[in-house]
């Protein structure tokens, strides 16, 4: 024979259903909590570019640091190197670790979270772009038992820097000529790379000048990519700052050269 269940026995009930239901959402709020912390450590160098995985390895351990929450919990404990069949293909995968403590306090308790999450990248950036977007594109694996934390190998490859004050040097040097002087291209790159600020880092070393003489005009480019990429011009004795757009200062377009510095309005417009 069943008892019968009154208003009482029913609320009991009720109470049990959503305390465990709060429980089994708690402890899900872990995970969330693990991949909204990881995901804003991945964002910030997601749109990073380097030559290969261990310059993301560099990046990410920086960026972990960087962050109060992340430097708490989260860990890189892989570095793997993958060859590439194409340049979107990715070369290397990073491995991060996130480690929450168990939580006893207060009215719910929050277990312990352990998890491991692989991020791919190539010469471009995260290769998954809903990494703009959200956290969904995180997936949790099992932590390996000898999971432990990678230092990046130390990066020993010379890179060529534009000195802070390139435009100023450009701008000073291309301003105090006269029109009826004699334009030779080395001499005026001699005078401004004598007026360049020199890089302090260990492996670091000025991108010099690269300077041509068109029709009595002249064109300054310093650096090699979109994001460093300086160019002045001189053109009918007036001075300015050349601005195309990134797309074109790309390798295989017009590229971060003296001669895009003297080209007209019409050849750097926007493509379409």
């Amino acid at each position: 024979m069943i008892a019968a269940r009154g208003p009482k026995t029913f609320l009991v009930l009720v109470l049990i259903a959503s305390v465990s239901g709060c429980a089994s959402m708690l402890s899900g709020s872990q995970e969330a909590y693990a991949r909204q912390t990881l995901a804003a450590v991945v964002k910030s160098i997601a749109g990073d570019r380097h030559d290969d995985i261990n310059g993301y390895a560099r990046a990410a351990v920086s960026a972990i640091k960087r962050d109060p929450v992340a430097q708490d919990v989260v860990s890189l404990v892989g570095i793997l190197e993958r060859k590439p069949f194409t340049q979107i293909d990715p070369f290397g995968t990073l491995v991060f670790r996130v480690q929450l403590e168990a939580d006893n306090e207060g009215w719910a308790s929050r277990k312990a979270f352990d998890g491991c999450y692989k991020i791919d990248f190539n010469q471009y950036g995260a290769t998954d772009k809903r990494v703009w977007k959200g956290t969904n594109y995180l997936h949790q694996q099992p932590c390996l038992a000898e999971a432990k934390p990678v230092a990046p190998p130390i990066d020993k490859s010379i890179k060529y820097v534009v000195a802070a004050n390139a435009e100023e040097a450009a701008t000073s040097v291309l301003s105090e000529m006269t029109s009826d002087a004699g334009l030779d291209s080395d001499a005026i790159a001699a005078k401004i790379l004598a007026l360049l600020d020199v890089p302090g880092g260990e492996y670091e070393v000025l991108a010099p000048p690269t300077v041509i003489v068109a029709d009595g005009n002249v064109g300054v480019a310093m650096g090699y990519k979109p994001h460093d990429c300086v160019l002045v011009a001189r053109v009918d004795d007036v001075v300015s700052r050349i601005r195309p757009p990134s797309i074109l200062l790309e390798p295989g377009e017009l590229g971060c050269r003296p001669e895009t510095a003297l080209m007209d309005a019409a050849e750097l417009a926007p493509p379409h």
